[in-house]
């Protein structure tokens, strides 16, 4: 098998280098006009290959890493003073497949509630 951002020979779908490398994620921080926080890991430029691999037959995988990548190590280290809400946010809801639904679905593990189809994307 060949890693699916180097082409290397790799067991894994994505080798250990390129998860290093491409897949570490960013914490970006944006406050609404309504005071809401939005924290993101990835822009979708970045990962626009990997995404729209949802409909490969290995797609799931893809989103096993990112969250893995992402989403566990923040939630694992997140200790609000309040309590927070996870809520993905869609360019398109009710399209086929939500990105960022599949992703937030590992912050179930987390204790917070998840929010889905309350925000979109601009």
């Amino acid at each position: 098998m060949r890693c699916l951002l180097c082409g290397k020979f790799s067991w894994p779908l994505i080798c250990s280098s390129c998860r290093s490398e491409y897949l570490r994620p960013t914490v970006q921080r944006e406050i609404l006009g309504c005071g809401v926080e939005v924290i993101s890991f990835y822009g979708y430029g970045d990962l626009e290959p990997l995404l729209k691999s949802k409909y490969a037959v290995y797609g799931h995988y893809i989103y096993d890493y990112l969250a893995r990548g992402s989403l566990l190590p923040f939630f694992q280290n997140f200790r609000p003073d309040t309590p927070v809400g996870v809520v993905p946010v869609d360019d398109r809801p009710g399209a086929f497949f939500s990105h960022t639904a599949r992703l937030a679905r590992f912050a179930r593990f987390s204790g917070h509630p998840i929010i889905g189809g309350a925000l979109r994307g601009r």
